[in-house]
């Protein structure tokens, strides 16, 4: 996991906290998209035998295997594996710890003592 500098904004307030961020690996997004079309040419098999789904779902699910495959790896190397960050509260003081996991931004959350919303702005890339 690395180490990064984030804010947390409570409306008006704005927090400086450190989090710990974890990205997917590429392996794991390749999986995913392997997982997403295998998944698609099984339904097309198993629909081979009945006698009208294989007229339209077998050409879809071959058709369209590798193309969902695709999307799912595309979507999973931008999604955030994990994101630990811990704050106070401005509004009752208390502290709190907010964890996502496979997620895309933006990040929203509440305190749970007060219920108070934050978002969590993650830092730019360079």
């Amino acid at each position: 996991m690395s180490e990064s500098s984030m804010q947390i904004k409570f409306g008006s307030h704005t927090l400086n906290a450190v989090g710990h961020s974890e990205k997917p690996t590429f392996k794991n997004s390749v999986l995913k998209g392997v997982k997403a079309w295998l998944g698609l040419w099984a339904v097309a098999i198993v629909c081979v035998p009945v006698p009208v789904l294989h007229l339209v779902i077998t050409p879809l699910a071959l058709l369209f295997g590798p193309i969902i495959g695709l999307l799912v790896f595309y979507r999973s190397r931008r999604l955030i594996a994990h994101l630990e960050v811990s704050g106070e509260c401005p509004e009752c003081k208390s502290p709190f710890t907010a964890e996502f996991r496979d997620t895309l931004p933006p990040l929203y959350g509440m305190c749970p003592s007060c219920k108070a919303g934050y978002e969590v702005v993650l830092p730019q890339k360079k």
